[in-house]
């Protein structure tokens, strides 16, 4: 999941360092419980990379990224010299 909302939102640094900082806590937790190997973690942690890599690539839309508020949409439509379209 971190990889998707990381792709989904690549000009907020801010989020990437948050959701995989906190992938990176689950990591340690799993270590520190003894519940997996490391080498458990970084085959998991690249599977998990590369799967939501392809979803993503899969399943964007780009026609979404350009959002405009409504009061784009209406001022799209309005003339400098008055009236509307």
């Amino acid at each position: 999941m971190a990889s998707i909302f990381a792709h989904e939102y690549p000009h907020k640094t801010w989020l990437k360092v948050l959701i995989y900082a906190y992938a990176g806590t689950v990591v340690g937790a799993r270590l520190a419980a003894r519940r997996h190997f490391p080498s458990d973690v970084v085959v998991g942690g690249a599977m998990g990379w590369f799967i939501g890599d392809y979803v993503y690539a899969k399943r964007h839309n780009p026609d979404l990224d350009e959002k405009h508020s409504t009061v784009q949409k209406v001022l799209a439509h309005v003339r400098v010299g008055g009236g509307i379209e």
